[in-house]
């Protein structure tokens, strides 16, 4: 990696320059995940700037979430890390259940459509093994995990949108809706066993307007899947 490529900026500082081209650098995949940084002593000599500079640096793209730094090194975190850590997580997390909701059928139903448009036998068998796991932790008792598959049953389907950005923001959605509410809604399921059958069977119906092929019909299955499971957490 050549440090001397950092871009030119006279309206900012070095330490901000850095922040602007490392962090780039990682959201374009330059700098993977479990990259490890030069140390400063070797930075510091590459682009001639001391050691305050590389340190207000790192410890920028620290609180921005882009790297953990140990005393092992600097370290480009894993793409889950960051997103969790940017503000549009903080957006989700403070919304109301209304907007939370009504952007998330936006974003839901157009990725089940792209999905139907997109995906292959395989993205379809990996999500009726995913409904088919659901089942057998919801039958052994363990909600926490069911809880946990469907978060991975809709994280699948955006993938299979082939949207990137549907992609990065189901991450960040699905990691905020570990609220509250949505924990009471699946620990209800041990008491009330009907609760986990709607939402096994929404999913089922899901996943064959998926397979289909049908756009209209896989956008209007998940639409009618997020207006049941929502309900009641509004």
């Amino acid at each position: 990696m050549d440090w001397n490529e950092i871009r030119v900026s006279s309206s900012k500082s070095m330490s901000d320059k850095l922040f602007d081209e490392i962090s780039r650098r990682i959201l374009s995949g330059e700098l993977p995940e479990g990259y490890v940084f030069p140390n400063e002593a070797v930075l510091c000599e590459e682009l001639r700037v001391g050691r305050s500079t590389i340190r207000e640096a790192y410890k920028a793209l620290e609180l921005s979430g882009y790297v953990t730094r140990s005393k092992k090194g600097t370290f480009v975190n894993s793409r889950l890390d960051i997103l969790s850590a940017t503000p549009i997580k903080q957006a989700f997390v403070s919304a109301d259940s209304r907007d939370f909701n009504e952007f998330r059928e936006v974003v839901e139903v157009r990725s089940a459509e792209l999905a139907a448009e997109r995906a292959t036998k395989e993205d379809i068998a990996a999500l009726q093994d995913i409904i088919k796991a659901s089942k057998a932790l919801y039958d052994a008792g363990h909600i926490d995990d069911v809880a946990a598959k469907d978060m991975e049953f809709h994280r699948a389907i955006s993938k299979m949108s082939g949207n990137k950005l549907i992609l990065s923001v189901m991450v960040i959605m699905t990691l905020a809706w570990n609220k509250g509410v949505r924990r009471n809604f699946f620990h209800a399921m041990t008491h009330n066993p009907q609760i986990f059958h709607d939402m096994y069977s929404q999913h089922e119906a899901v996943v064959q307007a998926i397979a289909s092929g049908d756009a209209e019909r896989a956008g209007a299955a998940m639409k009618a899947h997020i207006g049941c499971v929502t309900a009641p957490l509004e």
